[in-house]
């Protein structure tokens, strides 16, 4: 009876295993993403209050996860600063801050700047303890959230919603050196199997970080710092295997749709007790190396260590163990409420790992033969490159900053002829199209009339556009043909469009780069799988003007604030045609709008996706009302209205648009009585 019972829960564990294949990806999706994701961020260097940053994605998303309720998790770093554990290790060469923990529980401290330093910001961000300065955690997050009224302060983060993402900005400040109180760590890590000695020692030379935010048992809470381990921790999370990964993200899975289903002020567990879990869990592990038969084992073993940590009132930081995580927010009744709980769940053993939802649903799906497990993963990782390069963006802190924009110029530079594979030349192409292209029209911005330097700048700009368009898809062609149109260039404009049209008729040639990179990986064509909606939306900065016809819409989708418009690139084409074909042919000009109509009207997700049919609508109402069709452009500004305003938050410009139209309708009806 023990072994069937055995053999059943092997058998689970397997398909368990299969169905986190499914939900996590392959180890080679895995793999291209945090490739992606590594490369993208050697760009990622701007200037906000004075200070040079640099920015890294971490959490769930930054260690290789895209579960669809995930956040995004940023570190900015301050480059300028430096901590440091002893004053004597002090030098000119930058602006260090000595971490004073000498009142402090372990793992905070106060950042003390030297008396003979003075720190150079646009705000005030020191305060004065007992005759000594110290920055301020709690000022530096205050200015953080200044930017957006949008923004809130969420423990050492800046917090920002805008119906479409969750994400977490925390600033940071590297100290070089290992924090002299966790130098137990090496000592303790080098007695055991994992990790291993060589990623022991490339953690240590990584240094570490803080992060603003105090001990709630501590006097100086608003001016205290955290020590965050968060590099080596992703250095960690990359050594799992892949089975030990799928564990993890099971773990995160379960505590998102189980253990956490309930209300918001009982969520008390999160996922950083589960990454300090699996850490501790194979750190101290005697079980059989993780594989697809005991997935479930070290499930059940990482959930029952969350529970004695939870009737213990205490979970101690894998690299400061001294340091419990669970001060202050899991004592008294609130700690049994939450025990009581996990020890009801964990009645049934490993197997309760079938309350999870997404498992439960995998699973009964497999025993009725509706959805086979597929063998077969050629296509999920073409789309899935898609997703990652189209997702490829800039840090929303630079844009519309032309210095900000300048700098990736030399990163690319120094990366152009280093050795990487065909994924990461597809990425630093994708980052410099976007450069060159912003950089164009952030210069026409800056200068005005028919001048000398106008010429300078032109020429600068058309260059930039017609290497963009060289190595670009048929979205970068659009952008040179808006570049023409602004600058009043309307022939050059339609001649350019009807490029982007053989391209949009040519999927082949959509985007070359991704097409000859996905040959490589798996000898498959992406638009096999892909087709015509491989280049799926354009992306307009909302702090860059491109065309003053969307100018409204950046703004009040910038108010929410979101970083971009995306719009359909047939959408957008045929918008250009029928502005530039109005200096020249009215016929023609109606065509284009006919046409517009039709796509926008009739259009199966050939053309547009469904949750950019706001955008689609509210371009179709421009249009219209510039043509002098009034009634048909409140009608698609209704229509804009009435659709999901998932991405562009456009919302707001309709009802500006329709109450304009509705007075000038309101207008020429008195005017004719």
């Amino acid at each position: 009876m023990a072994t069937e019972k055995v053999n059943c829960e092997e058998i689970i564990s397997h398909l368990v295993f299969e169905a986190m294949r499914e939900i996590v990806g392959t180890p080679q999706i895995v793999a291209q993403r945090r490739e992606i994701m590594d490369i993208n961020e050697r760009f990622y260097s701007f200037t906000i209050y004075g200070f040079k940053c640099s920015q890294i994605l971490t959490g769930s998303r930054g260690e290789g996860f895209r579960f669809e309720k995930s956040d995004v998790d940023l570190m900015v770093f301050l480059k300028d600063l430096r901590v440091i554990w002893d004053c004597n290790k002090f030098c000119n060469t930058t602006e260090h801050l000595v971490f004073d923990n000498s009142a402090s529980q372990p793992g905070y401290g106060l950042l003390q700047l030297l008396p003979t330093q003075k720190a150079e910001s646009e705000i005030d961000l020191f305060v004065m303890i007992k005759g000594k300065s110290y920055l301020s955690g709690a000022a530096l997050k205050a200015a953080m959230c200044s930017g957006s009224p949008r923004f809130r302060i969420h423990g050492p983060c800046a917090s920002l919603s805008n119906g479409i993402i969750e994400a977490d900005v925390a600033v940071c400040i590297l100290s070089d050196d290992w924090p002299p109180l966790a130098s137990p760590f090496v000592g303790r890590c080098n007695k055991k199997a994992w990790p291993k000695p060589d990623l022991i020692h490339d953690i240590v030379k990584s240094g570490c970080h803080v992060v603003p935010i105090g001990s709630k048992s501590g006097d100086n809470e608003d001016v205290e710092w955290r020590i965050s381990f968060s590099v080596a921790e992703r250095k960690l999370v990359n050594d799992l295997t892949y089975c030990q990964f799928l564990l993890y993200g099971l773990l995160k899975l379960f505590l998102d749709e189980v253990i956490n289903n309930c209300y918001e002020e009982d969520k008390l567990l999160c996922s950083y007790h589960i990454k300090t879990a699996v850490f501790w869990t194979l750190h101290n592990n005697h079980l059989p190396e993780c594989c697809p038969r005991n997935l479930l084992n070290y499930f059940w073993v990482c959930l029952k260590l969350l529970l004695e940590w939870v009737d213990e009132g205490n979970c101690p930081n894998f690299f400061i163990p001294e340091n419990n995580m669970f001060r202050n927010k899991i004592y008294g009744p609130a700690q049994q409420k939450l025990s009581q709980k996990l020890n009801k769940l964990f009645e049934d053993g490993p197997l309760c790992v079938l309350e999870c939802p997404s498992i439960n649903i995998y699973l009964s799906s497999i025993l009725t033969n509706d959805m086979p497990i597929s063998r077969t993963y050629t296509d999920p990782i073409l789309l899935e490159l898609l997703s990652e390069v189209e997702g490829i963006n800039m840090p929303f802190t630079l844009l519309g900053k032309l210095a900000n924009w300048l700098e990736p110029l030399t990163i690319i530079e120094d990366n152009i002829d280093s050795n990487v594979s065909e994924i990461g030349a597809l990425v630093i192409r994708r980052l410099t199209i976007n450069v060159l292209e912003n950089i164009a029209f952030i210069l026409l911005s800056l200068i005005s009339g028919n001048n000398r330097s106008f010429y300078v700048v032109d020429k600068i700009a058309c260059q930039s556009l017609k290497l963009s368009v060289k190595f670009g898809n048929v979205s970068d062609v659009l952008f040179s043909a808006m570049y023409y149109y602004r600058t009043s260039r309307f022939k050059k404009a339609l001649s350019t469009l009807d490029l982007a049209k053989f391209l949009l008729t040519k999927p082949c040639l959509m985007d070359s780069g991704i097409d000859r990179c996905a040959e490589k990986i798996t000898g498959q064509s992406l638009f096999e799988v892909a087709g015509r909606n491989s280049t799926s939306f354009l992306k307009l900065y909302n702090t860059v003007i491109y065309m003053n016809e969307l100018v409204k819409e950046q703004e009040h989708s910038l108010a929410f604030p979101c970083s971009a418009l995306r719009i359909p690139p047939y959408v957008l084409l045929l918008m250009l045609e029928f502005l530039c074909q109005r200096y020249f042919d009215e016929k023609k000009a109606q065509a284009a709008l006919n046409k517009l109509f039709v796509v926008v009207h009739c259009d199966e997700g050939i053309y547009i996706d469904e949750d950019l049919e706001d955008i689609s609508w509210q371009i179709l109402g421009i249009c219209q009302e510039l043509s002098g069709n009034l009634r048909g452009a409140l009608y698609a500004y209704r229509k804009s209205l009435a659709f999901d305003q998932t991405w562009n938050k456009i919302s707001s410009a309709s009802e500006e648009r329709i109450h304009y139209v509705e007075n000038l309708l309101q207008k020429n009806n008195a005017t004719i009585s």
